[in-house]
């Protein structure tokens, strides 16, 4: 990712090692989401299995929300399950967040997007009847 250029990522888990020394907290809990043929590999499931298995940690395992307008896409159930037994063969926990509410738009994100869309268009409706 571009950020890691700035921010790399070998820096950001040295602070949540040092974080967890620091707080005395347990673990802690990563979320992931999930996007088809962009980060749904199962070789970037095992880079993540690898890289999280000395720190204490969760990964919330999030399938991806198709927004209208939006070029993404979720990845299937089959790859979502693969790639959280690949992780957790590995050492970390990682449940999958399966979403509700996806039929009808209104699953996490989807509300969102569509209230903004609905936004918008009263706004241009409105700058038209000026």
């Amino acid at each position: 990712m571009p950020i890691n250029s700035q921010f790399p990522l070998s820096q950001l888990l040295e602070a949540c090692r040092e974080f967890l020394v620091l707080t005395g907290s347990r673990r802690l809990t990563f979320e992931y989401v999930m996007l088809k043929d962009i980060n749904d590999s199962l070789s970037e499931a095992e880079d993540l299995g690898k890289m999280l298995r000395d720190i204490p940690s969760i990964v919330n395992l999030i399938p991806y929300n198709p927004v209208p307008g939006l070029p993404y896409q979720s990845s299937s159930k089959n790859r979502v399950r693969q790639f959280s037994e690949t992780v957790e063969k590995n050492g970390t926990p990682c449940p999958i967040r399966w979403s509700r509410g996806q039929d009808i738009l209104a699953a996490c994100g989807q509300l969102s997007t569509r209230n903004q869309t609905k936004r918008l268009a009263i706004s241009v409706s409105y700058t038209h009847l000026r």
